[in-house]
């Protein structure tokens, strides 16, 4: 079991994450210019950017769609929306065989640094009110409920794949 990092932006991060997976992208309306599946794009992309080497800055468009655990469809989407307000830039290494990757553009670094701002006010509330400890052990808790509950769900399919065999369904 990995332990969480002790700074107060990783501790926002992962409880948005987690809030963003149980939530499907919805966000309070407070923030007025993102979806908060934009936000966790951005900050998939900016990321990447403090990567060394000559992929840095990039963020191919699978390995956004596997950060955010969307199909490669709803990923391009949100990229879509993001490149056509100037947020990100969309392109391809050689002639596009290669894959499509995004870079934030100055005006989405801009964009994110303001979101997660009010972000870092928020998780101060939020920790002052619910307490740093406990929040550090509830997303623990939720870490290893999310493992626990994708094992089973593996677990499942394959039992039911295998029982599909067995009765010529498959």
């Amino acid at each position: 079991m990995s332990m969480l990092k002790p700074g107060s932006a990783e501790l926002i991060d992962e409880l948005f994450y987690r809030r963003y997976l149980m939530d499907e992208g919805r966000l309070p309306p407070f923030f007025e210019d993102i979806t908060l599946s934009e936000y966790m794009a951005l900050h998939a992309v900016s990321e990447a950017s403090s990567t060394d080497g000559e992929q840095a800055g990039r963020l191919y468009l699978q390995e956004l769609s596997e950060k955010m655990h969307l199909p490669i469809r709803p990923a391009s989407q949100i990229v879509s929306s993001l490149r056509d307000r100037g947020l990100l830039a969309w392109a391809h290494d050689g002639d596009g065989a290669e894959g499509t990757y995004v870079t934030l553009t100055p005006a989405g670094e801009e964009l994110l640094r303001r979101v997660e701002g009010l972000l870092r006010d928020c998780s101060r509330q939020v920790a002052g009110e619910f307490g740093r400890d406990r929040l550090v052990h509830l997303l623990s808790e939720l870490r290893e409920l999310d493992r626990i509950t994708a094992d089973t769900l593996r677990n499942i399919q394959g039992k039911e794949a295998s029982d599909g065999d067995q009765n010529g369904i498959l």
